[in-house]
């Protein structure tokens, strides 16, 4: 510090006002020398500030100030929400548009398996038909194999057979006659024991 400035500054006293007008003498050369102290700052606070450069201020003259691009600014983000909100729909739309197709996809092949279904025990219920018919038809030509041999039997001429033969013969000729009469025979099927 030069000695000018320590022997040119006064002792420091407190700076506000109030306490100031409150304390009871104070001399008037220490008001004189406060105020001009206040003075002196805010004169330094306004050297201190420095003006805008040229280059800063041509830009805001150029683009129209402090706030020229707010609008545009605020516009973008709505037009951004309003495509977020678009993209959003759409992605909406497909997921839905998808879980209709797989929906369907499920239906056609539950259709798919119930026809195949429907398919099959048709299928078995012919199957069972045409058994059933070629069982009848078996029992048919059994119970015709059978007439032909009875009737073998019934025209058959004892004269020319053996006595075991001619036994046989009587015996299967009772049981024809017994069956075809109503009495039932004995139930082997006119086929006698030897």
């Amino acid at each position: 510090m030069s000695p000018k400035l320590a022997s040119a500054s006064p002792p420091e006293f407190p700076a506000d006002a109030k306490l100031l007008e409150s304390t009871p003498a104070m001399p008037p050369m220490l008001w004189k020398w406060l105020s001009q102290r206040d003075e002196a700052n805010d004169e330094e606070e306004d050297l201190n500030k420095r003006p805008e450069g040229v280059k800063i201020a041509k830009e805001k003259k150029k683009w129209g100030g402090v706030g020229a691009y707010k609008e545009e600014f605020n516009a973008i983000i709505e037009i951004k929400k309003a495509l977020a909100a678009k993209r959003e729909e759409d992605k909406e739309a497909r997921w839905n548009e998808l879980k209709m197709l797989e929906e369907e996809k499920w239906r056609s092949k539950l259709a798919v398996e119930e026809r195949r279904i429907a398919l099959e025990e048709e299928r078995m219920t012919k199957e069972k038909k045409i058994g059933e018919g070629r069982l009848a038809l078996e029992r048919e030509k059994l119970a015709k194999e059978r007439e032909d041999a009875e009737r073998n039997i019934m025209f058959m001429n004892p004269s020319t057979l053996d006595d075991k033969a001619r036994v046989y013969w009587e015996i299967s000729h009772a049981r024809i006659l017994a069956r075809e009469s109503g009495g039932g025979g004995d139930g082997d099927g006119g086929r006698g024991a030897l």
